[in-house]
């Protein structure tokens, strides 16, 4: 009897979009445009479009012998590989047998050379075909370099317990609770905000919800990601825009009566958590980052709510000025430039200088409700738009999925909703003090809950008192909050000019929890370090960067792989564009900050940078740097400083009219005194000084952005390696 193969199979959902439609265009919605409950109206929507979505779709399995991994193998050959596999089989049952050697290993090098060739040609064709689909391109070129990242699920935390539906209910509860117990471990309770937000000036009025329209619905349902995961009800960013035509004026409709009723839908309030592992110990929870899927349709009326928030935050100029995360044209670069151009001035100043980075556990967990609405009662958020927020803040619930097994609902009482839109601008709201706090002797930069706080004084000694003052108000705000430092990441760095400035004894802070206040308790200790990181750039206490850019080194050349494979597939177009998302976008991230590094420290990232190039375009080791830079068309890494320094003081310069540059030393940007050639590498000095200075040989100032960069890179590009540096003030 012939023994029967044991199959396994590969599951897909597919949905046939030809039967969806013609069901989707018969429906009939004209019951819900009479409810006058947004919950019910919601529920009734859903529970009509997941029903036709679950009706015309299918469980497709495939037997993994007939699923095609590889579509460049043609059925010939197949066969060219079974007989490689069979003349391999019959050399190790001969393997003294001399000419069945030579017979496969003669094959053997046919057939791969075969492969290689056709898997090449494969290669190329679908390059070709995306075309300018940039999609199609990058998930093309990912899978051609191996750089798709595959993501195994958390398996193992099915066997947490005896049963694998108690063990994904034990991974919701820890996900759950943990913002909780954070929050409760502090403060017994949290119903009134011991501080209050600084009083608004009197022309703020009350925020108010304007009605939408079905035009900016369907505006914000083309914004949506199209490959964005599905949440329970099963309803997918791509649905939402195939019927947005259908849909807009139901949920215009629906949308409305949550403005005028207050209330944010039940249904819209589910999120699924995925686990996405971090590193450790795969079995550990705390080992896992909570990754939540809400509803796609939540997304949109979020959107609408977070579009009318924000606007209403920024127009009355409530939310900090030192608060750079989560707002329109301000980035982790700009953050980054304010900490190191305070610290810097102060330096220039000859005042010592300490930075404190503060970390905070599970902070957009741990923000307790109550105390939120509080704060955006007091910012004129009142009536049934206080309501709203508090409707979409509270009976929340959420579910984790791992592989196919789903744990039940547990409720949510702390924190804003993670992955959600509207989430990031209410944690500022709630965070939005901390960055106005009184501090004195002291800036403050916060990305988010990413919060650096420098300190500055004549001396060491007064250093480490005016550090500890400010800490302590800081600390208490925090507690006050139910807010968790986290000591272990919490770090403080004393920056000097060179290593016979720096303290003669290390300076620590101390976390008091205590009524004493004295050095010699048990409270938490913060200890000083050499480097940290802080919105992806590593700082030292001598602001060199060689560390950073050591970092920096290295993940460039990590690249040279990848180019080394797409080169010989892939047009000089595409290479070039790999090239800038891939390559120029690391090397040009926060570089107004770190780029003034002195020629020693950053010649090892240009080396990194131009055998990039070299291997891209098969240029031989000697090349000259010159002619390279000049084919490839691209800017070295000082010339790419140089262009986002001159740019970043291009934005901030107000525009003159005034024709004085007949003036033998006109300068349109005010230069700073500098006392030590170690503050002429940083933005603060080298921002005015590039700005005049190729103004001079270029008219920028009067030129748009757009302009003004065309301008400058095609002046750079014509610069060798030593004249780029004679671009820079002589440091000697």
């Amino acid at each position: 009897m012939k023994p029967v193969r044991n199959f396994t199979h590969t599951s897909t959902l597919k949905t046939d979009f030809v039967s969806l439609d013609k069901s989707i265009q018969s429906m009939d919605f004209t019951h819900i445009l009479t409810m006058s409950d947004p919950n019910a109206a919601t529920e009734c929507l859903i529970q009509s479009l997941s029903l036709e979505i679950s009706n015309h779709t299918v469980l497709k399995r495939t037997a993994n012998c007939k699923r095609i991994l590889k579509p460049w193998i043609t059925p010939g050959l197949l066969r060219c590989m079974r007989n490689r596999d069979s003349l391999h089989k019959k050399h190790k049952q001969s393997p003294d047998n001399e000419v069945l050697k030579a017979t496969y290993t003669r094959y053997r090098n046919f057939c791969i050379k075969i492969l290689k060739k056709v898997k090449r040609q494969y290669d190329t064709n679908e390059i070709s075909k995306a075309g300018r689909n940039t999609k199609l391109l990058w998930d093309t070129v990912k899978r051609v370099t191996n750089t798709t990242k595959i993501t195994h699920p958390p398996t193992e935390l099915l066997s947490s317990s005896e049963t694998p539906s108690q063990s994904v209910n034990d991974v919701n509860a820890f996900f759950v609770n943990i913002g909780k117990h954070l929050a409760e471990s502090i403060r017994n309770t949290n119903d009134n905000c011991p501080y209050s937000p600084p009083d608004p000036t009197n022309s703020v009025g009350s925020f108010v919800l304007l009605e939408t329209n079905p035009e900016e619905i369907a505006s914000t349902i083309r914004s949506l990601k199209a490959n964005a995961a599905v949440g329970w009800d099963g309803i997918s960013t791509t649905f939402l825009k195939r019927y947005s035509s259908l849909l807009t004026p139901i949920l215009c409709h629906i949308f409305n009566l949550c403005f005028v009723n207050g209330t944010f839908p039940s249904s819209l309030k589910k999120a699924i958590i995925h686990p996405i592992f971090k590193g450790g110990d795969r079995s550990s929870f705390t080992n896992y980052r909570p990754i939540a899927v809400l509803p796609a349709i939540s997304k949109i009326l979020e959107r609408l709510i977070n579009s009318r928030l924000v606007s209403y935050l920024e127009s009355n100029n409530l939310l900090s000025t030192n608060q750079f995360g989560f707002r329109k044209n301000k980035s982790t670069s700009d953050a980054a430039l304010q900490l190191l151009s305070g610290i810097v001035d102060k330096l220039n100043q000859r005042k010592k200088c300490l930075t404190l980075f503060i970390d905070l556990a599970k902070a957009f967990d741990t923000v307790p409700i109550p105390c939120l609405l509080t704060k955006l009662e007091r910012w004129g958020v009142r009536g049934t738009q206080l309501q709203l927020l508090k409707s979409y803040l509270s009976d929340r619930k959420q579910v984790v999925k791992i592989d196919n097994y789903l744990s039940d609902e547990l409720p949510i009482s702390y924190g804003v909703p993670q992955g959600s839109v509207l989430g990031p601008t209410l944690f500022l709201v709630f965070i939005n003090e901390l960055c106005n706090l009184q501090l004195s002797y002291s800036n403050i930069t916060s990305f988010a809950d990413d919060t650096a706080i420098t300190f500055y004084a004549d001396s060491w000694n007064n250093l480490q008192a005016t550090a500890q003052s400010g800490f302590h108000h800081v600390f208490t705000w925090l507690i006050s909050h139910s807010l968790t430092l986290n000591n272990s990441k919490t770090k403080l760095i004393t920056f000097s000019l060179n290593s016979t400035t720096q303290p003669s004894t290390p300076i620590t802070l101390k976390a008091h929890t205590c009524q004493i206040n004295s050095s010699s308790c048990n409270c938490p200790t913060i200890e000083s370090t050499d480097t940290t990181k802080y919105l992806g750039i590593t700082l030292d206490k001598h602001l060199n960067f060689k560390a950073h850019i050591t970092h920096l080194t290295s993940r460039v050349r990590k690249l040279i792989y990848l180019f080394k494979t797409l080169r010989r597939i892939a047009n000089t177009s595409v290479i070039r564009t790999v090239y800038l998302a891939m390559c120029q976008s690391v090397l040009s991230y926060c570089i107004t900050s770190w780029g003034g590094a002195a020629k020693t420290i950053l010649k090892p990232l240009e080396v990194a940078q131009r055998a990039i190039l070299k291997v891209a375009t098969f240029r031989p080791m000697l090349f000259p740097t010159f002619d390279l830079y000049q084919k490839c068309k691209v800017l070295t890494v000082r010339q790419l400083f140089i262009l986002y320094t001159v740019l970043q003081q291009h934005t901030k310069t107000p525009l003159t009219q005034t024709k004085s540059s007949s003036r033998r030393n006109y300068e349109i940007c005010k230069v700073p005194f500098t006392r030590f050639t170690f503050t002429k590498r940083f933005l603060y000095y080298l921002g005015p000084f590039l700005y005049n200075k190729l103004n001079k040989t270029i008219p920028i100032h009067l030129s748009s952005y757009g302009i003004c960069k065309k301008q400058i890179t095609l002046f750079l590009t014509n610069k060798n390696y030593d004249e780029t540096e004679l671009l820079l003030p002589s440091l000697s």
